[in-house]
């Protein structure tokens, strides 16, 4: 997916205000919420999924010349973040979360290992050494366990505050 920006015209200002990117059911916007004492205000991208809002904090900062209200209207900061909120719905896509908070959690701590994963490797792994008939008990209780959490994949942290 390519997404670029129109040039400084007559409907770039009008362009920029609306800007947001809409992926399945999911939207992302580019934003600031305040400005420090400089001027200065550090992006964030709002992402909206079934009309609940969450933030996630980018490397990016503005100054009041680059945004409109909340809204980032520079075309060279937009520029940088795209590539991002494309990542970041690439890696959306390959897991199904139904909330905001899971998919920021996902985004922010896509480093970490999901449970999910472990146990199908661990089964997998001890399955080869001739383990079979124990292996279809942990893959019952994982099973069981996901149909009690109603995910399909389960990471550590949703293991901790449940």
């Amino acid at each position: 997916m390519l997404l670029q920006l129109p040039k400084k015209g007559k409907y770039h200002d009008k362009y920029v205000l609306l800007f947001t990117i809409c992926l399945q059911n999911m939207n992302f916007e580019p934003c600031i919420r305040y400005f420090d004492n400089l001027g200065l205000a550090k992006v964030y991208v709002r992402i909206t999924h079934k009309r609940k809002i969450g933030y996630i904090k980018t490397r990016f900062i503005a100054n009041q010349s680059q945004v409109d209200g909340t809204r980032v209207k520079d075309i060279k900061l937009l520029a940088k973040i795209i590539p991002l909120i494309q990542e970041w719905s690439e890696m959306l896509n390959s897991v199904s979360l139904d909330d905001v908070n899971e998919m920021i959690e996902y985004i922010t701590l896509s480093k970490e290992v999901s449970f999910t994963e472990f146990s199908h490797g661990y089964i997998r792994n001890e399955s080869k050494k001739g383990r079979d008939k124990s292996m279809a008990n942990y893959l019952t209780a994982l099973r069981s366990f996901q149909d009690f959490l109603k995910k399909d994949e389960i990471y550590s942290l949703t293991i901790i505050s449940s």
